[in-house]
C-alpha cells in the first residue's frame, strides 16, 4: 500500500508529465480536493469535538444512564464468563494443553454460567434485553460443556 505524504509531489509529477486533466471552469482539480480534505482531517476543530469518553469495559456511562446495580453485576459477570470461554477456547486450539489440563478450566466455566442462570431472576422487567443476552451466554456455554464432556474435542 503506498502512503501519500506530500502532495506536493502529486502537483510535480502532473507538472512534469504534463497531464493535466481539462476540467470545466470553476471546477476543483483532484489534488486541490485532495490537499483540502487532508486539511479539513489535520484541523484540532475535529478532534476536539470528542471529550469525555468513557474508557471500554467501564460501567460509568451505564449507571450515568440509569441501570440498576444488579444489572451492572451482571454485566460483569457475563463479561467474565466470556473471557473464560475465549480463553478456553484458544486453550483447545493451541494444542499444548490436555484434556484434563483445561477440565478444571470447564468446570469453572460450567459454575459461572449456574451461577448467572441464578442471579437472572433478580432482573427488572426493564432489564429483559440485557437478561435476553444472558440467557444466550449461558447456554451457548452449556453447550461447549456438554461438547467438551461428550468428548467433541478429542
Amino acid at each position: 500500500m503506498v502512503k501519500i505524504d506530500n502532495l506536493a509531489s502529486f502537483d510535480q509529477i502532473t507538472a512534469a508529465t504534463g497531464t493535466q486533466a481539462a476540467s470545466p471552469e470553476g471546477a476543483m482539480s483532484f489534488s486541490d480536493v485532495l490537499r483540502n480534505a487532508v486539511k479539513e482531517i489535520e484541523t484540532p476543530e475535529a478532534v476536539s469535538e470528542i471529550k469525555n469518553v468513557s474508557p471500554a469495559g467501564s460501567t460509568e456511562s451505564v449507571v450515568e444512564a440509569g441501570v440498576s446495580e444488579d444489572a451492572i453485576l451482571m454485566l460483569g459477570q457475563t463479561s467474565e464468563l466470556l473471557e473464560a470461554l475465549e480463553d478456553f477456547a484458544a486453550k483447545l486450539a493451541s494444542g499444548s494443553y490436555t484434556l484434563k489440563q483445561v477440565d478444571p478450566e470447564v468446570t469453572r466455566i460450567e459454575d459461572m454460567a449456574g451461577e448467572l442462570e441464578q442471579s437472572l431472576g433478580s432482573l427488572d422487567e426493564l432489564d429483559e434485553e440485557l437478561a435476553g443476552l444472558v440467557r444466550q451466554v449461558v447456554t451457548q456455554t452449556k453447550v461447549e460443556v456438554m461438547k467438551f464432556q461428550r468428548g467433541d474435542y478429542i
